[in-house]
């Protein structure tokens, strides 16, 4: 699998991987080709053979076995046994160094990368001069540290303190591609300026939690959109870094009117450093910081989008943070099962320290709508791992299972489908967070001024009053009509204890409920010890 994997992500310098190829056609998609050239495909795809129906090749004998779920199906115990042993052994050479085993097996880096992230000449200038300044303050400090004392010892040398990686102007002007063919493609031609454009992205250099420095993409949507559409954040799959993956976001922010939002792994593409699942999970952290903190979207706003490898970082980001929805792209069950079926002395269970990305595990934590979408001829990550994650979830979404698609061929099998089916997904996160808002309403007091008694005691009573009558007399199975003729006979008796309280507004909605009701309750046994004295 390793050997594949790498010979599909990284070719000669010459010629650019696989996975570029396929995002040059979403290009397509913002900018269809003219029509002479669609003639002319056309024209070549009539005189190709096409292949047999499954009605064809049963009437010529053959038997349809289709691709069945590997997951599902038990392994013997010798083909268990085998793949345990073979990874036994190479945990063994590494060491017992189980994060060293997931690097060999989990990160395909495409060598040489897609694109180097070129900054301006004035930032760099800037940042050389003062790597000179910081170097000569070092060197100072050295000198004076190291002078002797009254008894003839040196003093301890202190240490530095860590100097930024970079300054405060992070922003990249333009980028440069590695491969011929991306420099002669007009679609990713357009790309080597990244000012936020026309269509084009913004670059910036990120600092994640683990010191590294990351590139992001960010394609913004319209103007007049930004306060109520998503932003959506990709994590893309292995073997392809971001450069390659330009022209899918930009189709995305083209069909579905959102922002998209992508970074780079550790290790890929214009980043530093190794790849690593803490520095995936350090990334993923920083992409979502950059959208809610600098960019201003609402954590009700971000749409977490994982593609392959990628729906490791975005099922543990969901976990753990806060956000709108999250898509699964021809997702992972987890790390270990991608590579081998379940049974007698499985590696799912004797190998669980070399399982990477516990999809299933974290699913469990994750509160918002979940949608999966798989291929049904997907060899590479079986369509079972779809199955199982959508059952996982706890809000699940109708899966898209994409006919006749492998791996890598989701959007280019069923293109109007697939923006229709993601369309119909932020429709609905549109709807819940509207139910949301006005369950939040409901229990949320309005502070206004009252009549007589001052300091609007009375309103915020009669506003919480009208709020909580429907509430509790739903949860009796009572009709509200009945619980305001209660009210109405405790009116002889003024409780203004809760009058002139002033209730914040940051305080959960469940909890203001909780009192309002506890408050109707005294209001109701009041009313009624007043009439039996009467």
């Amino acid at each position: 699998a390793k050997t594949r994997m790498r010979a599909a992500g990284s070719e000669k310098e010459g010629s650019c991987p696989r996975q570029v190829r396929q995002a040059g056609k979403m290009m397509e998609l913002v900018q269809p080709p003219p029509p002479e050239a669609r003639a002319v495909e056309e024209a070549e795809d009539d005189d190709e053979l096409e292949e047999p129906t499954r009605e064809e090749l049963a009437a010529l004998g053959f038997e349809d076995k289709g691709h069945p779920p590997r997951e599902y199906v038990a392994q013997s115990a010798c083909t268990n046994c085998v793949i345990t042993s073979a990874l036994a052994v190479l945990l063994c050479r590494r060491g017992c160094d189980a994060n060293r085993v997931i690097a060999d097996f989990a990160f395909f880096p495409p060598t040489p990368p897609t694109y180097v992230a070129k900054r301006a000449a004035a930032d760099t200038d800037d940042d050389t001069q003062k790597d000179k300044d910081r170097e000569k303050d070092q060197t100072t400090t050295t000198s004076s540290s190291s002078s002797t004392t009254k008894k003839g010892k040196k003093k301890r040398r202190q240490r530095p303190p860590a100097a930024p990686l970079f300054s405060s102007s992070a922003e990249v002007r333009s980028i440069e591609w590695k491969y011929r063919d991306l420099e002669r493609n007009p679609t990713f031609a357009r790309f080597r300026v990244v000012d936020g454009r026309d269509g084009r992205p913004a670059c910036r250099l990120l600092v994640t939690s683990r010191k590294q420095v990351i590139p992001s993409f960010f394609f913004d949507c319209a103007h007049s959109l930004r306060t109520t559409s998503f932003c959506v954040i990709y994590f893309h799959a292995n073997a392809t870094d971001c450069g390659a993956m330009l022209p899918t976001y930009a189709a995305l922010r083209a069909r579905l009117g959102v922002a998209v939002l992508a970074v780079e792994y550790t290790g890929y593409g214009g980043s530093t450093g190794s790849p690593s699942v803490a520095d995936t999970f350090a990334d993923a952290d920083a992409a979502y910081q950059e959208a809610t903190e600098r960019l201003g979207f609402a954590p009700d706003k971000v749409v977490l989008y994982g593609q392959s490898v990628g729906s490791g970082p975005a099922c543990h980001l969901a976990a753990r943070r806060r956000c709108a929805g999250l898509i699964l792209h021809s997702p992972i069950a987890s790390g270990i099962r991608s590579l081998t079926g379940g049974g007698c002395c499985s590696p799912i269970y004797v190998f669980a320290c070399l399982d990477p990305f516990h999809n299933l595990r974290e699913l469990q934590k994750v509160d918002c709508p979940v949608f999966v979408i798989h291929g049904t001829h997907d060899e590479e990550i079986p369509l079972a791992h779809g199955h199982m994650l959508h059952d996982a979830a706890k809000s699940k979404h109708e899966p898209f299972w994409v006919q006749g698609a492998g791996h890598n061929n989701v959007l280019e099998t069923k293109e109007e489908d697939y923006f229709a089916k993601l369309h119909a997904f932020l429709q609905r996160l549109v709807v819940v967070k509207k139910s949301a808002n006005e369950l939040q309403a409901l229990a949320m007091p309005v502070a206004h001024k009252g009549g007589k008694g001052g300091k609007g005691g009375k309103g915020v009573v009669k506003a919480r009053k009208t709020r909580t009558t429907y509430a509790k007399a739903t949860t009796r199975g009572r009709s509200p009509s009945e619980d305001d003729d209660d009210n109405d006979n405790g009116k002889a008796t003024k409780n203004n204890n809760t009058g002139g309280k002033k209730r914040s507004l940051f305080h959960g909605w469940w909890r203001r409920l909780k009192s309002a009701q506890d408050e109707q309750k005294k209001m109701h046994s009041l009313s009624s010890s007043s009439s039996s004295s009467s």
